[in-house]
């Protein structure tokens, strides 16, 4: 369900940037310009009120958080798989037709 903190970098492609976590909670290095690089939870990276929402209208927040849902389990398998282990193209595909 979508609320007024609306991430436009998934935090499903951020836990691979992880530096620890804390009990399920991922926490990672933020590099800004001009300022002193700091560790972060990763509910605080990528994210932005409302970015997806007009009028507090959030039902395109809601339907892209649903969609990315079935993206959790690919990207961890994609991250654990090894060099010579299949893997199904189509929901890569989805994948990568998501972020475009």
């Amino acid at each position: 369900m979508a609320g007024k903190r609306q991430h436009f970098v998934p935090q499903f492609l951020q836990h691979g940037f992880a530096s620890h976590f804390v009990r399920d909670e991922a926490y990672t290095w933020v590099h800004r310009k001009g300022v002193k690089p700091f560790n972060s939870n990763i509910r605080n990276i990528g994210v932005e009120g409302y970015f997806f929402s007009v009028d507090g209208d959030t039902e395109l927040d809601d339907a892209i958080t649903d969609f990315e849902g079935k993206f959790n389990s690919l990207i961890l398998n994609l991250r654990s798989e090894n060099t010579f282990t299949q893997l199904d193209p189509l929901p890569i595909a989805q994948l990568l037709a998501h972020f475009e």
